[in-house]
């Protein structure tokens, strides 16, 4: 697509990746106060958590989410308590698989380098996300490394996704840079590969908060 016209080779896998949300811990087993800096982190979750309507405080959820079989500290517990409430409440349990696919509606050439409009595309996402749009593409270009922004507006909000094309190694990864409306804190990283005609891209990975 809008860099792949060097007949650089593409790979497909899935990296999986484990998403922890902003938390707080419980008092160490053992102290009688805990630190200053735990208290303010708890104080931080518990306002987030009324905030955007995640359930019980989270001390509250330590007490009573069970004994594990594997000692585990409370700050740790904490954190994922946090994190599994925040993908309950946007839908994506854990990191969730995605596939985004790019159509190229419009170009403005191969040779765009300076981080100006490469062309426009229309997309489509699945999976742990589900949204039509189109997108407007930049593209860098430094030696060997290739740089495509893609600035999304879908039905539900607006996601950019940057990819990483080194065209020496032939690797091509995506993360996401940024996102609005139900899309705000979403993170996501994969792998980016185009059709033989270079005018479809199809980013697949995983998302999560």
């Amino acid at each position: 697509m809008f860099g792949k016209r060097l007949g650089i080779g593409t790979g497909f896998t899935i990296l999986a990746v484990s998403v922890v949300a902003i938390g707080a811990g419980t008092v160490l087993a053992g102290s009688a106060e805990p630190p200053a800096w735990q208290k303010g982190l708890q104080a931080r979750s518990e306002a987030l958590n009324q905030k955007y309507g995640l359930g019980e405080p989270t001390s509250a959820a330590l007490r009573t989410s069970g004994v594990s079989s594997v000692p585990q500290p409370d700050w740790l517990r904490a954190l994922e308590l946090r994190s599994e409430a925040m993908n309950r409440r946007y839908g994506l349990p854990h990191a969730s698989r995605v596939s985004v696919r790019f159509v190229e509606k419009s170009r403005n050439g191969d040779d765009i380098s300076d981080g100006g409009v490469a062309g426009t595309s229309a997309f489509k996402a699945s999976g742990a996300i589900t949204d039509t749009g189109s997108a407007v593409v930049y593209r860098t270009r430094k030696d060997a490394l290739i740089t495509l922004r893609y600035a999304s507006i879908g039905k539900k909000g607006a996601i950019t996704f940057v990819v990483k094309i080194d065209t020496n190694r032939g690797t091509s990864r995506w993360t996401i840079a940024s996102g609005t409306k139900a899309y705000e804190g979403l993170h996501g990283t994969g792998i980016e590969r185009e059709n033989s005609s270079y005018t479809i891209s199809t980013l697949t990975g995983t998302v999560g908060r």
